[in-house]
């Protein structure tokens, strides 16, 4: 068994490094000093297929498959060539903990409700957690002009969170006019 990369995917992981290094986190000091993420950076990795990485093409924005390894290695290499850690990071929260399991948990609704609009750099998800229960929320909308979407736990039935979290997200967003919409989430009590 060979376990070496192949050709194709060390090109793949030099084209990330160049994507990365030339067109990233241009102004990381000025958008550190003002704690500014940049939606510029966001959308050329959704352009460029990073986002679309861990989501089989019917979903994903660039409509080509990317296997696990490859994506893992691509991912790599956006950590040489982007000096931005927690941009970095963040890309890999959406991708990992976002997209994934509504990937394998979520409808046929969700996923095309989701998915498309993730990888195209349009919405941003996250995860919402609440005591020792890993809950979410499904939450869109807009803060500092940035698109919104809060989203896990994908059940069958939708998002299954505590009632506590949806009462704490609600009034936690609230105050950034980002509108909460919830006709897919069960909230338990």
């Amino acid at each position: 068994m060979n376990f070496s990369w192949s050709e194709e995917q060390l090109a793949f992981r030099d084209e990330v490094t160049h994507f990365a290094s030339k067109t990233l986190a241009k102004s990381l000091t000025e958008r550190d000093r003002n704690g500014v993420f940049s939606m510029d950076d966001w959308r050329a990795c959704a352009r460029f297929g990073i986002q679309s990485m861990s989501i089989p093409a019917p979903y994903n924005a660039s409509k080509r498959d990317t296997d696990l390894m490859t994506a893992v290695l691509a991912m790599e290499a956006m950590g040489l060539g982007c000096r931005d850690n927690g941009f970095n990071f963040a890309l890999n929260t959406q991708m990992w903990t976002v997209q994934y399991p509504i990937y394998k948990f979520g409808t046929e609704l969700q996923k095309n409700k989701y998915l498309p609009p993730m990888c195209a750099g349009k919405l941003i998800g996250a995860v919402a957690a609440a005591d020792h229960v890993v809950a979410a929320v499904a939450v869109q909308g807009v803060v500092a002009g940035v698109a919104v979407n809060v989203v896990g736990a994908v059940s069958a039935a939708g998002p299954v969170v505590p009632r506590f979290t949806v009462d704490l997200v609600r009034s936690a967003v609230a105050a950034d006019g980002v509108e909460v919409f919830d006709e897919e989430v069960v909230a338990v009590d």
